[in-house]
């Protein structure tokens, strides 16, 4: 982005950034704002938020049913 500077604003729901004359989405608190405000300007360092919806699936150790291997079975 080539205006990098942003200011962190409190609003009547929490707390936003403003780069240039846009203003972001509110945010529960100044620290939550300042991080998206990073992560808007590409911030070196800035640590990105997991998205729940990218992230890979995980098997349940649960789904599959676990085989019985016992004596006298050929």
């Amino acid at each position: 982005m080539a205006n990098d500077r942003y200011e962190i604003i409190e609003t009547a729901d929490g707390w936003a950034y403003k780069i240039g004359d846009a203003v972001s989405d509110n945010y529960p608190s100044r620290q939550a704002a300042l991080i998206h405000a990073d992560l808007a300007v590409g911030t070196p360092g800035a640590v990105k938020p997991v998205d729940p919806n990218s992230a890979p699936e995980v098997e349940e150790q649960f789904d599959k049913p676990t085989p019985i291997i016992g004596e006298g079975s050929a």
